[in-house]
Parts: structure tokens; sequence; C-alpha cells
């Protein structure tokens, strides 16, 4: 399982301005069959030549957790259908006590990426 933010994600908090630098990016590799592919380490590019190219940051949950402001919590919870318990597991990421800014995703750079989203949407950060 993918453990950074998904493609589409990485796309999404790029266009809200998030700086591009990660341990690793979306790249669209030329050549093959022009396919989107996970890449590792240095980069052949400097962040900001990356504006303008089809390039993007996929965070990690450690890098998500340094981007997010304090109160902002991540757990694993248990899925529930109809009330009862299922195998599945989800990852939930909240702000406050009251639960009313919670998302909740298969992933926890997922969920983590898309309270970011929200915070910044809404100009909370």
């Amino acid at each position: 399982m993918n453990k950074t933010t998904s493609l589409a994600l990485s796309k999404g908090m790029k266009t809200l301005g998030v700086k591009q630098e990660s341990e690793k990016y979306w790249e669209k590799e030329v050549g093959n069959d022009f396919k989107w592919h996970l890449v590792t380490g240095n980069i052949d590019w400097e962040p900001s030549q990356m504006d303008n190219m089809n390039v993007f940051s996929a965070f990690d949950p450690s890098e998500l957790g340094e981007m997010l402001p304090v109160g902002c919590i991540t757990k694993k919870v248990v899925v529930y259908k109809n009330c009862k318990p299922t195998k599945k597991h989800a990852y939930q990421c909240w702000r406050g006590h009251n639960f009313t800014e919670s998302f909740e995703a298969e992933t926890m750079a997922e969920a983590m990426g898309e309270m970011w989203c929200y915070l910044k949407e809404n100009k909370l950060i």
C-alpha cells in the first residue's frame, strides 16, 4: 500500500501552494508509456523549476505532520458497516475537540493531506 499522498491529492496540494519539497515525487516518465511513477530521492530539477512541470511532491505522514498545525490528530480506526465493525481499517485525521473538521482515508498520508487542503482552502493555515 502506498504510504504517500496520491497523485490526485499531490496535484491538489501543489495547486494550493504547498512547497514542492519531499523525499518522493510523482513524475511522468517520458519515453515508456507516459505513465505516472513514484520516484525517490533527488530529482534533476530545483524546486523553483518544478512550478511549471508535471512533477508533484508525494508527501509521507512525517512530512505532513510538519505541515499541519498543532491540534491535528491522526489515528487508525475500525470501519463500521451497519453498526458492526468490519475487518477493514482506515485513518482519520481531525482538528478540534468536536471533530467538525475530520477526514477519513485508506492511508494516513491521504487523511492528513486532505486535512491540509481543507485548512488551506479555508484560510486556516
